[in-house]
């Protein structure tokens, strides 16, 4: 019964994953604008993330969003290895860039401004609100905070898999992300949870996804080509410490 109760609670979670993950794209679609427009990005962004915040109020999930420099030290003494990660995908992404492409001002701010929406989005839902249930039910059912970790970071990675409706040439792209996103996921998962801001695991998020993705600044159009298999294995390589490191905080965390 209680194995059943378990598997209903872990649906009930996947099913709000997928509603909080849809509800950007359905706003868009329902204002009939297209997607690549910054503005309506970052406009629907603050109305989903404000929903989220709203939601957890509701729910009694204490509200970490403001509590300042509280713990923010678990940046750099627990995320350390994110800086790591950044600093390859840097110089790759560097690599990688044609400077001699003219890139208007206002496409840089909205991207910074995107990717810190973005961040702020998904670790409101997935650490914030997600990640925090989980593990209140497996403490309810004797379960161990880390079950409850890899259960909400399995979620984070698996709603990946609905790039492929907008990209369904993408798959091995698409498989890598859904990879690496589960192992980031436990990594800013135990962040939070060692810190309980929920801060450190956004800005994390943020300084990740600017460092592996400012180069589509640079990008006039949309490829149509899959990841090269080369490059999903660096991926997955680079990322993999994450589950380890986490696992090792989280007996840290045990041991205090």
């Amino acid at each position: 019964m209680e194995k059943i109760q378990g598997n209903r609670n872990t649906l009930k979670y996947i099913v709000m994953a997928l509603i909080f993950t849809m509800l950007p794209f359905q706003i868009l679609m329902f204002l009939n604008r297209n997607n690549t427009e910054p503005y309506y990005i970052s406009v629907i962004y603050v109305v989903v993330i404000t929903m989220a915040i709203i939601f957890r109020r509701i729910n009694g999930e204490k509200d970490r969003l403001s509590k300042g420099k509280q713990n923010m030290s678990f940046v750099f003494k627990d995320g350390w290895y994110i800086f790591v990660i950044s600093l390859v995908y840097a110089v790759l992404n560097f690599l990688s860039i044609d400077f001699s492409k003219n890139v208007p001002v206002s496409n840089r701010i909205f991207f910074l401004i995107n990717v810190m929406l973005t961040a702020t989005f998904e670790e409101t839902v997935f650490r914030g609100i997600i990640q925090s249930r989980i593990i209140r039910d497996c403490e309810e059912r004797g379960r161990s905070v880390w079950h409850g970790i890899l259960i909400s970071s399995a979620i984070f990675g698996m709603v990946h898999l609905l790039n492929l409706l907008g990209s369904p040439y993408l798959v091995v792209g698409t498989i890598t992300q859904v990879i690496y996103t589960f192992l980031l996921g436990s990594f800013f998962g135990m962040v939070y949870y060692r810190s309980q801001n929920l801060n450190t695991a956004i800005l994390l998020h943020f300084i990740f996804n600017v460092m592996g993705s400012y180069s589509s600044i640079f990008s006039t159009g949309v490829s149509k080509s899959d990841l090269p298999i080369f490059m999903a294995f660096i991926q997955v390589v680079l990322t993999l410490p994450c589950l380890y490191i986490s696992y090792r905080n989280y007996k840290k965390k045990i041991k205090c």
